[in-house]
């Protein structure tokens, strides 16, 4: 799922899961922008850590500074999920 936000690009994924016996909906959403500015200020500061990660650490690491998760007993298969928590 891709959404376009206030200028920002958000890529999503949506998961069904079980909590406590309840079947719920999962979405992450990662921020592009946000990401990748973050991700670039650590390199900055980290390069060398970096480059000692495992390429599948390594993809982590270029989301792992702005993402978020909603968690909803709503199927919102539509892309709607992030609609409440992304409002103007």
């Amino acid at each position: 799922m891709l959404l376009c936000v206030k200028k920002h690009l958000y890529f999503g994924y949506r998961k069904p899961i079980e909590l406590f016996g309840q079947p719920l909906y999962t979405y992450v959403y990662a921020d592009h922008k946000n990401a990748m500015q973050r991700f670039r200020d650590y390199l900055i500061d980290h390069q060398e850590e970096y480059e000692a990660l495992e390429n599948h650490e390594k993809d982590w690491y270029t989301v792992k500074f702005d993402y978020f998760v909603l968690i909803s007993n709503i199927d919102n298969s539509g892309g709607t999920a992030h609609s409440v928590f992304l409002q103007d």
